[in-house]
């Protein structure tokens, strides 16, 4: 009889013949009920015949287990609770095999009208299992539940509060938090982060928080750090800056933790990049990150680490700066002063002498310069950056100024010849004749760019006068 029935329980869903699925209109709803009604009814007739031992029999050679838990806990409802049903499964086990764990959990997940503690204590009382834990984590992931193994040992709920998968519903809006702070007081910020990120609108920001900050710390190996979504990232910084319970510099320093996530995400690093503008200290300790000491010397306790994380390091530290957009030295309406940009290159370039990377440091000054604006009288670089730059810049400097805006052209979708690059050269001529009587520094390198362009725009003309000679 087990043979007879075994093709309706042996996947979630039974395919229908070819026959049926060419027939217009097939209603998949009808055929999921007359699926249903079938599995009823062969569980009805193996029962007869076998009773329970023959449904658990039956369990044993299908691969949907789970399903079939459920669908025996629900055709046994007016036989058997869910508790006897777990009863007459568990047996005399010392253990639970991956069939019986999967009956198990299809039972605890039943529609019924007990709770997942009023279970779990009735299978208690009557079996006096030693699985205990085993069982709670099969159950729910929901308050009732948790109410359940809070009657536990101290031990035994350690045990299922540092192994269970937290998978919340979006329905459970009051379970999220409990489930947060329970998971974070065990040591597992990562899977608190996990839990909380469909239903992260209705989890405290201090909440949010203190899993990002800890999760950075944590070394859980079930739910890694990749794991965490680009989307549930950046709504969770998004909730922690709208609460205004916390400063720019604390989510400045979470940008920071998170940044192989955000440099190519839609929010960026709008904190860390304008920390990183008004802070020179750090914008040379991430230079520090990237490049090695000219002097072989030894760097300060904060920036040695293990060779592991100095590669990382290196690797975070070389896209922060290519991303970086924010130029420093702006007044508080957001304009840039000559004056603050040239304090701001001094105090970095007193940094980087001291941690022996005074060159990277001016070549990386020069690249975040050339993200400047045009300027007012619509020559590039805007006026502010032109006097910085001609007050303090170093050869260095001046070449990072120059890879930075050659680097920032990016992709070109090319067209035949050279006009595309002939165009760019006669805008920098123009901005190199309109600065070299004031700013002779800025226009070597603006004269520099177009005769990079001109030269671009020669090897195109003769690349498509080749191609146009070609018989092919």
């Amino acid at each position: 009889v087990i043979y007879k029935h075994l093709w309706l329980f042996d996947q979630d869903w039974v395919e229908p013949s070819a026959g049926e699925f060419s027939e217009e209109g097939f209603d998949f709803e009808a055929r999921q009920a007359w699926t249903h009604k079938s599995r009823m009814a062969a569980l009805r007739e193996i029962y007869s015949e076998l009773g329970m031992d023959g449904l658990l029999l039956l369990g044993e050679k299908v691969s949907a287990k789970a399903q079939l838990g459920r669908l025996i806990a629900e055709f046994t409802s007016d036989r058997f609770t869910p508790s006897e049903i777990i009863t007459e499964i568990l047996h005399s086990s010392e253990s639970l095999s991956g069939l019986q764990k999967d009956l198990i959990f299809g039972a605890l997940h039943a529609q019924t009208s007990q709770t997942s503690d009023q279970i779990l204590n009735e299978v208690l009382d009557s079996t006096k299992t030693s699985l205990v834990v085993d069982l709670a984590m099969l159950a729910k992931f929901e308050m009732a539940t948790w109410k359940f193994v809070s009657t536990l040992s101290p031990q035994q709920q350690a045990q299922y509060w540092k192994k269970i998968y937290p998978r919340l519903f979006g329905d459970q809006k009051k379970d999220v938090e409990p489930a947060v702070r329970k998971l974070l007081e065990y040591g597992r910020p990562k899977a608190a982060f996990h839990a909380m990120q469909s239903l992260i609108e209705h989890v405290s920001p201090e909440l949010i928080a203190k899993s990002l900050e800890k999760s950075k710390e944590s070394d859980e190996e079930d739910l890694e750090v990749h794991t965490m979504r680009q989307y549930y990232l950046e709504r969770a910084l998004e909730i922690i800056e709208k609460s205004g319970e916390f400063d720019a510099d604390y989510i400045a320093g979470l940008e920071f933790k998170y940044l192989g996530l955000l440099l190519r995400s839609k929010r960026g690093i709008p904190f860390l990049e304008k920390e990183i503008a008004k802070n020179a200290s750090l914008f040379a300790d991430v230079v520090a990150f990237l490049y090695k000491r000219s002097d072989g010397g030894e760097d300060p306790e904060r920036l040695r680490a293990s060779p592991d994380q100095t590669k990382n390091r290196a690797d975070y530290a070389f896209h922060l700066l290519d991303s970086l957009r924010e130029v420093p030295g702006k007044n508080n309406r957001g304009e840039l002063e000559a004056e603050r940009i040239i304090g701001w290159i001094k105090a970095v370039q007193a940094e980087t002498e001291n941690l022996a990377r005074r060159d990277v440091g001016d070549n990386e000054i020069g690249k975040v310069l050339s993200r400047a604006p045009v300027g007012q009288d619509g020559v590039w670089p805007c006026e502010a950056v032109r006097e910085a730059l001609q007050s303090t810049g170093t050869n260095r400097m001046l070449e990072g100024f120059r890879i930075g805006k050659y680097n920032s052209r990016g992709v070109v979708t090319r067209m035949e010849g050279g006009e595309q690059e002939r165009e760019l050269e006669r805008q920098y001529r123009g901005w190199a004749t309109a600065t070299e009587m004031q700013f002779p520094k800025v226009a070597t390198v603006l004269h520099d760019l177009a005769d990079g362009y001109r030269r671009e725009a020669e090897y195109h003309d003769t690349e498509a006068t080749v191609r146009r000679r070609l018989p092919y």
